[in-house]
């Protein structure tokens, strides 16, 4: 009975000794985490508030769908014969596009390249308006700054009814 109870109390402590030390996973420190964007102010949609520049060029993200999909449009935009520098929004299958350009034909010509370029945009929005430029690109940092575009939408919906539809 002796020896039982001694093998017995062996089994166990080499039982938990390679349960807790040896069998177990090792611990390794978590890899470091990238630095999270700066914070944005929530009243920042309002003109001036953001530090963006009126003759600020589109400011490459990379990481949401919303943005990388806005970089292409405002790439493939920018290209077309006298729109100039074009900012762009796009969620969903709604692109919402600013050019200096008041020109009627250019905002068609948008309009078409960008909807032969992107066969999911189904809509195409083009405004010359200062005011509206301006408001769009506070929106597009304030994408390229966010993970959620959720409390941005109140304003894209502003937007949207501020710019006329090309078709």
């Amino acid at each position: 009975m002796d020896r039982t109870r001694l093998a017995s109390l062996a089994g166990t402590l080499l039982l938990a000794t390679l349960t807790l030390g040896g069998c177990g996973a090792q611990r390794r420190p978590l890899p470091a985490q990238p630095a999270p964007p700066p914070p944005v102010q929530s009243s920042a949609l309002e003109l001036g508030r953001a530090g963006v520049g009126e003759n600020d060029a589109p400011v490459p993200r990379h990481g949401t769908a919303y943005s990388d999909q806005s970089d292409g449009v405002s790439f493939i935009a920018s290209a077309v014969p006298g729109a100039g520098a074009v900012d762009a929004v796009v969620l969903g299958n709604l692109a919402l596009l600013g050019t200096p350009s008041t020109d009627a034909g250019v905002h068609k010509k948008l309009s078409d390249q960008i909807r032969s370029s992107f066969p999911a945009i189904a809509e195409v929005r083009v405004t010359s308006d200062p005011a509206t430029i301006q408001r769009l690109r506070l929106v597009r940092q304030q994408i390229i700054h966010q993970r959620s575009v959720a409390p941005l939408l109140p304003e894209l919906a502003n937007l949207s009814r501020a710019m006329q539809p090309v078709q």
